[in-house]
Protein backbone atom coordinates (compact mmCIF):
# COMPACT_ATOMS: atom_id res chain seq x y z
CA UNK A 1 0.00 0.00 0.00
CA UNK A 2 1.51 3.22 -1.25
CA UNK A 3 -0.30 6.30 1.02
CA UNK A 4 1.67 9.10 -0.32
CA UNK A 5 4.53 9.51 2.20
CA UNK A 6 6.40 6.02 1.27
CA UNK A 7 7.63 4.80 -2.03
CA UNK A 8 5.85 2.28 -3.87
CA UNK A 9 6.96 -0.90 -2.37
CA UNK A 10 9.78 -2.93 -4.79
CA UNK A 11 8.60 -6.27 -2.75
CA UNK A 12 5.38 -6.01 -1.53
CA UNK A 13 5.75 -8.95 0.34
CA UNK A 14 7.91 -8.16 2.67
CA UNK A 15 5.98 -7.80 6.21
CA UNK A 16 8.46 -5.61 8.14
CA UNK A 17 5.78 -6.28 11.30
CA UNK A 18 7.79 -8.91 11.85
CA UNK A 19 10.85 -6.84 12.79
CA UNK A 20 8.59 -5.12 15.67
CA UNK A 21 7.34 -8.56 16.57
CA UNK A 22 10.62 -9.75 17.47
CA UNK A 23 11.71 -6.89 19.26
CA UNK A 24 8.34 -7.31 21.44
CA UNK A 25 8.81 -10.99 21.41
CA UNK A 26 12.31 -11.01 22.89
CA UNK A 27 12.55 -7.49 24.75
CA UNK A 28 11.67 -7.97 28.44
CA UNK A 29 13.32 -11.99 28.15
CA UNK A 30 16.48 -10.39 27.30
CA UNK A 31 16.01 -8.22 30.47
CA UNK A 32 15.83 -11.01 32.46
CA UNK A 33 18.79 -13.02 31.79
CA UNK A 34 21.20 -10.40 29.61
CA UNK A 35 19.38 -6.91 30.57
CA UNK A 36 23.54 -5.51 29.46
CA UNK A 37 22.94 -7.09 25.85
CA UNK A 38 19.65 -4.73 25.00
CA UNK A 39 21.75 -2.00 23.98
CA UNK A 40 23.38 -4.70 21.28
CA UNK A 41 19.49 -5.71 20.44
CA UNK A 42 18.91 -2.48 20.18
CA UNK A 43 21.26 -1.75 17.18
CA UNK A 44 20.87 -5.24 16.07
CA UNK A 45 16.58 -4.42 15.64
CA UNK A 46 17.53 -0.97 14.26
CA UNK A 47 19.85 -2.24 11.40
CA UNK A 48 17.32 -4.84 10.82
CA UNK A 49 14.55 -2.15 10.88
CA UNK A 50 16.65 -0.43 8.05
CA UNK A 51 17.61 -3.19 6.17
CA UNK A 52 14.12 -4.09 5.79
CA UNK A 53 12.82 -1.01 4.72
CA UNK A 54 15.43 -0.27 2.11
CA UNK A 55 14.81 -4.29 0.56
CA UNK A 56 11.21 -3.39 0.77
CA UNK A 57 11.05 0.06 -0.94
CA UNK A 58 14.76 0.37 -2.49
CA UNK A 59 14.40 3.97 -0.74
CA UNK A 60 15.30 5.30 3.18
CA UNK A 61 12.56 5.91 5.74
CA UNK A 62 11.40 9.30 6.21
CA UNK A 63 12.38 10.30 9.43
CA UNK A 64 10.73 13.31 11.23
CA UNK A 65 12.75 16.25 10.79
CA UNK A 66 12.17 17.86 14.00
CA UNK A 67 13.17 14.72 15.93
CA UNK A 68 16.50 14.48 13.67
CA UNK A 69 16.91 18.45 14.71
CA UNK A 70 16.37 18.03 18.73
CA UNK A 71 18.85 15.00 19.00
CA UNK A 72 21.52 16.05 16.70
CA UNK A 73 21.19 19.61 18.46
CA UNK A 74 21.80 17.35 22.12
CA UNK A 75 24.64 15.01 20.36
CA UNK A 76 26.52 18.69 19.15
CA UNK A 77 25.72 20.54 22.60
CA UNK A 78 27.52 17.25 24.26
CA UNK A 79 30.50 17.32 22.11
CA UNK A 80 30.70 20.90 22.81
CA UNK A 81 30.61 20.35 26.22
CA UNK A 82 33.67 18.93 26.33
CA UNK A 83 35.77 22.21 26.21
CA UNK A 84 34.78 22.99 29.20
CA UNK A 85 33.86 19.45 30.43
CA UNK A 86 35.79 18.18 33.65
CA UNK A 87 36.56 15.07 31.64
CA UNK A 88 36.71 16.26 28.10
CA UNK A 89 37.35 12.72 26.54
CA UNK A 90 34.22 11.15 28.23
CA UNK A 91 32.33 13.77 26.64
CA UNK A 92 33.54 13.16 23.59
CA UNK A 93 32.94 9.54 23.90
CA UNK A 94 30.05 9.54 25.03
CA UNK A 95 28.89 12.36 22.32
CA UNK A 96 29.85 9.48 19.68
CA UNK A 97 27.56 6.89 21.34
CA UNK A 98 25.30 9.16 21.52
CA UNK A 99 24.68 9.88 17.85
CA UNK A 100 24.66 5.93 17.57
CA UNK A 101 21.51 5.75 19.85
CA UNK A 102 20.09 9.03 17.94
CA UNK A 103 20.11 7.01 14.77
CA UNK A 104 18.49 4.09 15.91
CA UNK A 105 15.73 5.48 17.11
CA UNK A 106 15.29 7.68 14.60
CA UNK A 107 15.29 4.43 12.20
CA UNK A 108 12.52 2.90 14.41
CA UNK A 109 10.68 5.64 14.68
CA UNK A 110 10.87 6.36 10.85
CA UNK A 111 10.04 2.57 9.98
CA UNK A 112 7.28 1.92 12.70
CA UNK A 113 5.03 4.93 11.38
CA UNK A 114 5.07 3.51 7.90
CA UNK A 115 3.93 -0.10 9.12
CA UNK A 116 0.72 -0.88 7.26
CA UNK A 117 -2.39 -2.33 9.27
CA UNK A 118 -1.44 -6.13 8.16
CA UNK A 119 2.20 -4.93 9.31
CA UNK A 120 1.11 -3.52 12.26
CA UNK A 121 -0.95 -6.22 13.73
CA UNK A 122 1.85 -8.59 13.06
CA UNK A 123 4.16 -6.09 15.23
CA UNK A 124 1.42 -6.55 17.38
CA UNK A 125 0.98 -10.53 17.81
CA UNK A 126 4.80 -10.37 18.96
CA UNK A 127 4.00 -7.76 21.85
CA UNK A 128 1.45 -9.96 22.84
CA UNK A 129 3.84 -13.18 22.63
CA UNK A 130 6.58 -11.26 24.31
CA UNK A 131 5.04 -9.43 27.38
CA UNK A 132 2.74 -13.20 27.99
CA UNK A 133 6.36 -14.67 28.27
CA UNK A 134 8.35 -11.96 30.00
CA UNK A 135 5.77 -11.47 32.62
CA UNK A 136 5.75 -15.41 33.63
CA UNK A 137 9.43 -15.69 33.19
CA UNK A 138 9.74 -12.33 36.00
CA UNK A 139 7.19 -13.20 38.18
CA UNK A 140 8.78 -16.99 38.01
CA UNK A 141 12.12 -15.75 39.17
CA UNK A 142 10.74 -13.06 41.77
CA UNK A 143 8.67 -15.78 43.32
CA UNK A 144 9.50 -17.08 46.61
CA UNK A 145 12.27 -14.86 47.28
CA UNK A 146 13.71 -15.70 44.01
CA UNK A 147 14.31 -19.16 45.01
CA UNK A 148 14.04 -20.87 41.33
CA UNK A 149 16.53 -17.87 40.13
CA UNK A 150 19.49 -18.89 42.41
CA UNK A 151 18.58 -22.80 41.90
CA UNK A 152 18.27 -22.66 37.76
CA UNK A 153 20.44 -19.74 37.15
CA UNK A 154 22.42 -18.93 40.23
CA UNK A 155 20.98 -15.23 40.05
CA UNK A 156 20.67 -14.41 43.74
CA UNK A 157 19.70 -10.98 44.54
CA UNK A 158 16.21 -10.11 43.14
CA UNK A 159 17.56 -6.30 42.23
CA UNK A 160 19.23 -8.38 39.80
CA UNK A 161 15.55 -8.48 37.54
CA UNK A 162 15.19 -4.98 38.14
CA UNK A 163 15.47 -3.86 34.41
CA UNK A 164 12.80 -6.61 33.18
CA UNK A 165 10.63 -5.45 35.84
CA UNK A 166 10.69 -1.69 34.64
CA UNK A 167 10.74 -2.95 30.79
CA UNK A 168 7.07 -5.53 32.08
CA UNK A 169 6.04 -1.75 33.45
CA UNK A 170 6.17 -0.13 30.81
CA UNK A 171 5.51 -2.65 28.12
CA UNK A 172 1.71 -3.11 30.01
CA UNK A 173 0.22 -0.26 28.37
CA UNK A 174 0.81 -0.59 24.52
CA UNK A 175 -0.22 -4.44 25.61
CA UNK A 176 -3.38 -3.51 27.06
CA UNK A 177 -3.90 -1.18 23.99
CA UNK A 178 -3.83 -4.05 21.98
CA UNK A 179 -5.99 -6.02 23.77
CA UNK A 180 -8.84 -3.25 23.79
CA UNK A 181 -8.57 -3.03 19.95
CA UNK A 182 -9.28 -6.77 19.56
CA UNK A 183 -12.19 -6.65 21.37
CA UNK A 184 -11.25 -8.22 25.12
CA UNK A 185 -11.28 -4.78 27.13
CA UNK A 186 -12.11 -6.95 30.56
CA UNK A 187 -8.67 -8.11 30.11
CA UNK A 188 -7.31 -4.84 30.18
CA UNK A 189 -7.15 -4.25 33.98
CA UNK A 190 -6.06 -7.22 35.00
CA UNK A 191 -3.03 -6.77 32.68
CA UNK A 192 -2.10 -3.54 34.18
CA UNK A 193 -2.85 -4.97 37.82
CA UNK A 194 -0.06 -8.24 37.00
CA UNK A 195 2.13 -5.45 36.04
CA UNK A 196 1.55 -3.99 39.15
CA UNK A 197 1.94 -6.97 40.72
CA UNK A 198 5.17 -7.77 39.21
CA UNK A 199 6.47 -4.14 40.90
CA UNK A 200 5.47 -5.08 44.07
CA UNK A 201 7.33 -8.55 44.53
CA UNK A 202 10.02 -6.84 42.96
CA UNK A 203 12.92 -4.46 44.74
CA UNK A 204 12.38 -1.61 42.23
CA UNK A 205 10.32 0.55 44.08
CA UNK A 206 10.80 3.15 41.05
CA UNK A 207 8.62 0.68 39.00
CA UNK A 208 5.84 -0.05 41.58
CA UNK A 209 5.78 3.98 42.09
CA UNK A 210 6.34 4.88 38.83
CA UNK A 211 3.69 2.57 37.73
CA UNK A 212 1.39 3.83 40.22
CA UNK A 213 1.42 7.69 39.06
CA UNK A 214 1.29 5.99 35.47
CA UNK A 215 -2.05 4.61 36.18
CA UNK A 216 -3.35 8.25 37.62
CA UNK A 217 -2.32 9.82 34.29
CA UNK A 218 -3.88 7.10 32.37
CA UNK A 219 -7.34 7.31 34.56
CA UNK A 220 -7.35 11.21 33.75
CA UNK A 221 -6.45 10.94 30.30
CA UNK A 222 -9.35 8.31 30.00
CA UNK A 223 -11.80 11.33 31.65
CA UNK A 224 -10.42 13.69 29.45
CA UNK A 225 -8.05 13.05 26.73
CA UNK A 226 -7.12 16.58 25.90
CA UNK A 227 -6.51 17.66 29.25
CA UNK A 228 -4.67 14.29 30.05
CA UNK A 229 -2.29 14.99 27.16
CA UNK A 230 -1.98 18.58 28.09
CA UNK A 231 -1.51 18.20 31.39
CA UNK A 232 1.37 15.33 30.64
CA UNK A 233 3.76 17.94 28.60
CA UNK A 234 2.99 21.07 30.80
CA UNK A 235 4.09 18.91 33.77
CA UNK A 236 6.77 17.24 31.75
CA UNK A 237 8.29 20.95 31.15
CA UNK A 238 7.69 21.93 34.93
CA UNK A 239 9.04 18.92 36.73
CA UNK A 240 12.33 18.86 34.71
CA UNK A 241 13.06 22.55 34.15
CA UNK A 242 12.19 22.92 38.25
CA UNK A 243 13.91 19.64 39.29
CA UNK A 244 17.03 20.98 40.87
CA UNK A 245 14.60 22.99 42.74
CA UNK A 246 11.96 20.42 44.03
CA UNK A 247 14.70 18.01 45.08
CA UNK A 248 16.62 20.99 47.11
CA UNK A 249 13.32 21.65 48.60
CA UNK A 250 12.72 18.07 49.63
CA UNK A 251 13.66 17.24 53.32
CA UNK A 252 17.21 15.96 53.95
CA UNK A 253 18.34 12.94 55.63
CA UNK A 254 18.97 14.63 58.93
CA UNK A 255 15.36 15.48 58.79
CA UNK A 256 13.88 12.11 57.85
CA UNK A 257 15.59 10.34 59.76
CA UNK A 258 13.93 10.76 63.33
CA UNK A 259 10.50 10.11 61.28
CA UNK A 260 12.19 6.89 60.62
CA UNK A 261 12.98 5.95 63.80
CA UNK A 262 9.96 6.71 65.47
CA UNK A 263 7.76 5.09 62.49
CA UNK A 264 9.69 2.43 61.59
CA UNK A 265 11.91 1.31 64.70
CA UNK A 266 15.14 0.66 64.92
CA UNK A 267 17.66 0.41 61.90
CA UNK A 268 19.70 -2.70 60.99
CA UNK A 269 22.37 -3.68 58.53
CA UNK A 270 21.64 -5.84 55.78
CA UNK A 271 25.30 -7.64 56.22
CA UNK A 272 24.37 -7.72 60.06
CA UNK A 273 28.80 -6.20 60.32
CA UNK A 274 29.11 -3.40 62.96
CA UNK A 275 29.24 0.26 61.98
CA UNK A 276 31.51 2.59 60.45
CA UNK A 277 31.83 0.63 57.06
CA UNK A 278 31.58 2.64 53.72
CA UNK A 279 28.30 2.26 52.52
CA UNK A 280 29.33 2.49 48.31
CA UNK A 281 31.13 -0.81 48.94
CA UNK A 282 27.68 -2.66 50.29
CA UNK A 283 29.23 -3.30 54.15
CA UNK A 284 27.21 -2.13 56.72
CA UNK A 285 24.23 -0.77 55.17
CA UNK A 286 21.67 0.48 57.41
CA UNK A 287 18.19 0.94 56.52
CA UNK A 288 14.41 1.04 58.39
CA UNK A 289 12.58 -1.82 58.02
CA UNK A 290 9.79 -0.94 55.26
CA UNK A 291 11.57 1.70 54.08
CA UNK A 292 12.72 1.54 50.49
CA UNK A 293 16.87 1.01 51.26
CA UNK A 294 17.38 3.82 48.16
CA UNK A 295 15.77 6.16 49.82
CA UNK A 296 18.48 7.84 51.94
CA UNK A 297 20.99 7.53 50.01
CA UNK A 298 19.02 8.94 46.56
CA UNK A 299 18.12 11.93 48.75
CA UNK A 300 21.98 12.90 49.55
CA UNK A 301 22.66 12.29 45.78
CA UNK A 302 19.92 14.59 44.84
CA UNK A 303 21.14 17.44 46.77
CA UNK A 304 24.37 16.87 46.33
CA UNK A 305 23.88 16.89 42.33
CA UNK A 306 21.49 20.01 42.69
CA UNK A 307 24.35 22.07 44.70
CA UNK A 308 26.78 21.20 41.95
CA UNK A 309 23.58 22.15 38.87
CA UNK A 310 23.56 25.37 40.93
CA UNK A 311 27.18 25.99 40.45
CA UNK A 312 27.11 25.82 36.62
CA UNK A 313 23.23 25.97 35.56
CA UNK A 314 23.75 27.39 31.90
CA UNK A 315 26.50 25.48 30.36
CA UNK A 316 26.56 22.52 33.20
CA UNK A 317 29.35 19.89 34.10
CA UNK A 318 30.11 18.47 30.18
CA UNK A 319 28.50 15.25 29.28
CA UNK A 320 29.20 12.32 31.00
CA UNK A 321 30.43 14.15 33.91
CA UNK A 322 28.64 12.64 36.55
CA UNK A 323 30.61 9.75 36.32
CA UNK A 324 33.74 11.27 37.54
CA UNK A 325 32.99 13.68 40.77
CA UNK A 326 33.60 11.10 42.66
CA UNK A 327 35.65 7.78 43.01
CA UNK A 328 37.86 5.79 45.19
CA UNK A 329 40.77 7.67 44.48
CA UNK A 330 39.58 11.26 44.23
CA UNK A 331 37.06 11.79 46.49
CA UNK A 332 36.20 12.40 49.73
CA UNK A 333 33.53 10.14 51.15
CA UNK A 334 30.82 12.36 52.71
CA UNK A 335 28.82 11.21 55.91
CA UNK A 336 24.86 11.10 55.36
CA UNK A 337 24.52 13.10 58.77
CA UNK A 338 26.83 13.37 61.99
CA UNK A 339 24.69 11.19 63.79
CA UNK A 340 25.12 8.52 61.58
CA UNK A 341 28.10 5.92 60.80
CA UNK A 342 26.95 5.45 57.29
CA UNK A 343 29.40 7.11 54.37
CA UNK A 344 29.01 6.78 50.91
CA UNK A 345 30.51 8.57 47.49
CA UNK A 346 28.12 12.25 46.72
CA UNK A 347 27.54 11.38 43.50
CA UNK A 348 28.19 7.70 42.47
CA UNK A 349 28.26 7.40 38.75
CA UNK A 350 24.97 9.49 38.19
CA UNK A 351 22.37 10.96 39.90
CA UNK A 352 19.29 8.62 39.46
CA UNK A 353 17.31 10.89 38.39
CA UNK A 354 17.65 12.10 34.27
CA UNK A 355 16.52 15.78 34.81
CA UNK A 356 19.16 15.99 37.37
CA UNK A 357 21.50 14.55 34.80
CA UNK A 358 20.84 16.47 32.18
CA UNK A 359 20.73 19.66 34.21
CA UNK A 360 24.29 18.67 35.86
CA UNK A 361 25.92 17.35 32.60
CA UNK A 362 24.49 19.90 29.83
CA UNK A 363 22.97 23.07 32.15
CA UNK A 364 20.05 24.72 31.19
CA UNK A 365 20.64 24.20 27.45
CA UNK A 366 21.00 20.62 26.73
CA UNK A 367 17.77 19.87 29.66
CA UNK A 368 15.46 22.21 27.42
CA UNK A 369 16.40 20.21 24.30
CA UNK A 370 15.97 16.95 25.72
CA UNK A 371 12.27 18.01 27.62
CA UNK A 372 11.53 18.89 23.71
CA UNK A 373 12.48 15.37 22.68
CA UNK A 374 9.76 13.91 24.82
CA UNK A 375 7.10 17.13 24.30
CA UNK A 376 7.53 16.17 20.18
CA UNK A 377 7.25 12.62 21.44
CA UNK A 378 3.61 13.43 22.74
CA UNK A 379 3.08 15.98 20.69
CA UNK A 380 3.32 13.61 17.79
CA UNK A 381 0.89 11.21 19.47
CA UNK A 382 -2.01 13.78 19.97
CA UNK A 383 -1.31 15.06 16.05
CA UNK A 384 -2.27 11.45 15.04
CA UNK A 385 -6.06 12.26 16.43
CA UNK A 386 -5.78 9.46 18.82
CA UNK A 387 -8.99 7.55 20.38
CA UNK A 388 -9.54 7.65 24.18
CA UNK A 389 -7.75 4.59 24.41
CA UNK A 390 -4.69 5.07 22.64
CA UNK A 391 -4.41 8.70 24.26
CA UNK A 392 -4.89 6.43 28.53
CA UNK A 393 -2.05 4.05 26.93
CA UNK A 394 0.26 5.89 25.57
CA UNK A 395 0.18 8.61 28.16
CA UNK A 396 0.76 5.74 30.79
CA UNK A 397 3.76 4.47 28.97
CA UNK A 398 5.08 7.66 28.97
CA UNK A 399 4.61 9.12 32.20
CA UNK A 400 5.79 5.25 33.68
CA UNK A 401 8.92 5.59 31.44
CA UNK A 402 9.51 9.49 33.30
CA UNK A 403 8.54 8.15 36.10
CA UNK A 404 11.51 5.29 36.89
CA UNK A 405 13.76 7.81 35.33
CA UNK A 406 13.24 10.31 37.65
CA UNK A 407 14.16 8.09 40.65
CA UNK A 408 16.28 5.35 38.84
CA UNK A 409 19.04 4.76 36.69
CA UNK A 410 21.50 6.95 34.71
CA UNK A 411 19.96 8.58 31.50
CA UNK A 412 23.02 7.24 29.16
CA UNK A 413 23.06 3.33 30.51
CA UNK A 414 23.09 1.97 27.35
CA UNK A 415 20.49 -0.78 28.01
CA UNK A 416 17.60 2.11 29.31
CA UNK A 417 18.89 4.37 26.40
CA UNK A 418 18.20 1.35 24.06
CA UNK A 419 15.45 0.49 25.78
CA UNK A 420 13.58 3.99 25.38
CA UNK A 421 13.99 4.07 22.06
CA UNK A 422 12.61 0.89 21.26
CA UNK A 423 9.50 1.57 23.43
CA UNK A 424 9.30 4.80 20.77
CA UNK A 425 9.69 2.28 17.77
CA UNK A 426 6.75 0.50 19.16
CA UNK A 427 5.12 3.69 19.69
CA UNK A 428 5.41 4.38 16.79
CA UNK A 429 4.30 1.64 15.16
CA UNK A 430 1.20 1.09 17.07
CA UNK A 431 -0.12 4.60 15.61
CA UNK A 432 1.07 3.56 12.46
CA UNK A 433 -2.52 3.22 10.29
CA UNK A 434 -4.67 5.64 9.97
CA UNK A 435 -7.74 3.39 9.75
CA UNK A 436 -7.31 3.03 13.53
CA UNK A 437 -10.31 1.97 15.48
CA UNK A 438 -11.69 1.80 18.98
CA UNK A 439 -13.39 -1.44 19.87
CA UNK A 440 -14.52 -3.06 23.18
CA UNK A 441 -17.57 -0.90 23.17
CA UNK A 442 -16.13 2.82 23.61
CA UNK A 443 -16.52 5.50 21.24
CA UNK A 444 -14.48 5.73 18.52
CA UNK A 445 -14.48 9.75 19.41
CA UNK A 446 -10.82 10.93 18.87
CA UNK A 447 -8.79 13.48 20.49
CA UNK A 448 -8.08 16.51 18.39
CA UNK A 449 -4.91 18.21 18.42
Amino acid sequence: MNDGTKPGASNASLNLGYVYAAIGAVLPTVAVFLHKGLAVFFAVVSLAALGGYWKKYRALPTPPWALVLLLSLIVFWGAVSALWSIEPKASLSLATRLFGFSLGGIILVSVGKSLSRAERRTAENGLLLGFAVGLAVTIAMLSFDGALGKRLFDITPLYRFNQAVVLVVIMAFPVALVIWRRGRGKLVVPVLLAALMVGFLSESSSSFLGLLGALVVTAVTWFAPKGGIRALMAGTLVCILAMPWLVSALPGVADLKPYAANRFGKPFYITGLPPGEDMGSGKGYEFYPRVPAGLFPRLFIWKFSAERILERPLEGWGLNSSRFFSDTQSSKKRVLDKDWSIKMEPLPLHPHNAALQWWLELGFVGTLLSALVILFGVRSLNARRPTKMEAACFTGMVSSALLISFSAYGIWQGWWMGSLLIFAGIAAALMSEDGRTETAGATPDRVEP
